[in-house]
């Protein structure tokens, strides 16, 4: 059973789900949905789950803020793509969109149309014709992977950049890559190629993919870096 608990440090409150279970440590997490989670184990002392959470106060609440979503796209909103920023502009017509000379022109359907679920629409053939690219080319250096590969999928995804279904031959994008370089799109294809032979993130995964992509770690965490300062510079 889960509870709900707040602590206080320095006059600010952060509340959290805690949840106990058998387990031989607390584990603390931010969800995509902006919750602080806690796992302790079931005898664990309520003062020491606390303890826990005010001990990383600072960062659980930087992570709660860069989880929240940006505000709504509108007219001089900031977009990012391919690690560039670019000043959304709107116009009306049949949906379509545009990057140049730091300006991104989203052209809506009607004036009172959903500008997200526009940009949406609009972004999501662009990243499909590029993903399909990236993974071409990974093919070509790599040609014992393409037989693996049957279909590739792009779609919303709250909590990953890729997904591969090695049973059915899938890999599906999240169309948020669309706003990172070509460098650190290309280090999720190599992630999710590398699972059409080893399922799971043990050892030999990441031998493997290290041999495929030796910066796989720094892309990763230039991602995530970049990812964050992508959604401040939005929230603006």
């Amino acid at each position: 059973m889960s509870q709900k608990r707040t602590v206080t440090k320095d006059g600010r409150e952060l509340s959290y789900i805690l949840t106990r279970r058998p387990a031989r440590r607390i584990t603390i997490r931010v969800t995509g949905e902006g919750e602080v989670r806690v796992s302790a184990p079931t005898r664990a002392p309520q003062r020491e789950i606390d303890g826990a959470v005010k001990k990383h106060f600072a960062s659980l609440l930087e992570a709660l803020a860069a989880s929240a979503p940006p505000p709504a796209l509108g007219e001089g909103s900031t977009v990012f793509y391919l690690g560039e920023s670019y000043r959304l502009t709107l116009r009306t017509g049949k949906t379509a969109i545009s990057f140049e000379g730091g300006v991104a022109t989203l052209t809506l359907p009607s004036p009172d149309a959903d500008a997200e679920g526009a940009y949406e629409k609009a972004c999501r053939p662009l990243f499909l014709a590029l993903i399909t690219e990236r993974c071409l080319a990974f093919e070509e250096r790599y040609p014992a992977f393409a037989p693996k590969r049957k279909e590739i999928r792009v779609r919303s995804m709250k909590n990953v950049w890729g997904n591969c279904r090695p049973d059915r031959g899938i890999l599906t994008f999240s169309t948020k890559l669309l706003r990172f370089p070509v460098s650190l799109i290309d280090s999720v294809v190599a992630h999710e190629y590398t699972h059409f032979f080893h399922r799971g993130h043990d050892g030999a995964f990441y031998r493997a993919l290290l041999a495929v992509c030796p910066l796989y770690r720094e892309c990763k965490r230039a991602l995530e870096a970049q990812h964050k300062e992508q959604r401040k510079e939005m929230a603006k």
